[in-house]
């Protein structure tokens, strides 16, 4: 499986992005290259100020200590795109 985090949004104060399981399937034959992708959300995280939590599709709630448990640095990348944004 591969992650990724998808561009955050803002609502006043509040920011959410969604940390998304990705997969591509490419196939190819001598004169065409088709790929084939889709994506499905895993997480959905909430950023206000310097906390981070999130909710899962199940509504299983996480802290910023178990989402990066899952997913390695992403509450950190979560919160550098906030600031480069501002």
């Amino acid at each position: 499986m591969s992650w990724a985090l998808d561009p955050p949004v803002r609502v006043g104060p509040v920011a959410f992005a969604a940390i998304v399981e990705t997969e591509l399937h490419l196939k190819s034959d001598r004169s065409k290259l088709v790929g084939v992708g889709k994506k499905r959300p895993l997480l959905f995280l909430r950023a206000e100020g310097d906390t981070v939590t999130a909710i899962d599709i199940n509504g299983h709630s996480y802290d910023a200590d178990e989402i990066d448990l899952l997913y390695p640095d992403a509450t950190s990348d979560l919160k550098a795109r906030l600031s480069a944004a501002a």
